[in-house]
């Protein structure tokens, strides 16, 4: 991954993570209509993959508080951070097995596997938040919403992959071929 970087950001990286943090608000806005299908979380796997964790974990802060802000803040933006805290940390450290840095398609499966993840932590979170009687009984019924999520994951990570190489700056990417 990224070298460690300075105490002091630079204008163009945090100009790069600001057009980050605002393609996730939008790309979260836009799917709005369709249940947990937005490219936000893939985006984010994208960025904890091959930048700093730091640098992930602040644009999934900022983009989670922004769209909660227009979608509607509430108890569940604290489980929604804490599952996209270890989704994206458990992503990050497996972008370093030297086989998945390799592999795309093994990269988009572990983002599948983690939108699942995410469900799964959300809903253990959200059970013991308002104190239902069974956690059961609350997973099963938002599992075919976590399928929706783990699979538009594979499928955003895919698509944007691309986009992400060529955005990418050059700065970014030479500290990536040195390791």
């Amino acid at each position: 991954m990224l070298p460690p970087q300075s105490k002091v950001f630079s204008v163009q990286r945090i100009s790069h993570l600001a057009l980050l943090t605002t393609a996730c608000i939008v790309g979260r806005l836009v799917f709005v209509f369709i249940p947990n299908v937005q490219p936000m979380s893939a985006l984010l796997f994208l960025v904890a993959f091959s930048y700093c964790l730091t640098d992930a974990l602040m644009i999934a802060l900022l983009s989670l508080l922004g769209t909660n802000i227009y979608l509607g803040m509430g108890p569940w933006t604290i489980s929604q951070l804490a599952a996209l805290t270890v989704t994206i940390v458990l992503f990050h450290q497996l972008g370093k097995v030297p086989i998945i840095k390799k592999n795309r398609f093994l990269q988009a499966f572990f983002a599948l596997l983690c939108g699942l993840l995410y469900g799964l932590i959300v809903s253990l979170m959200e059970v013991w938040l308002y104190q239902f009687p069974s956690f059961l009984a609350y997973y099963l019924q938002g599992l075919l919403f976590d399928f929706f999520h783990a699979s538009e994951n594979f499928v955003f990570y895919l698509l944007l992959w691309p986009v992400f190489e060529r955005i990418t700056p050059t700065s970014y990417k030479l500290a990536k071929k040195t390791k």
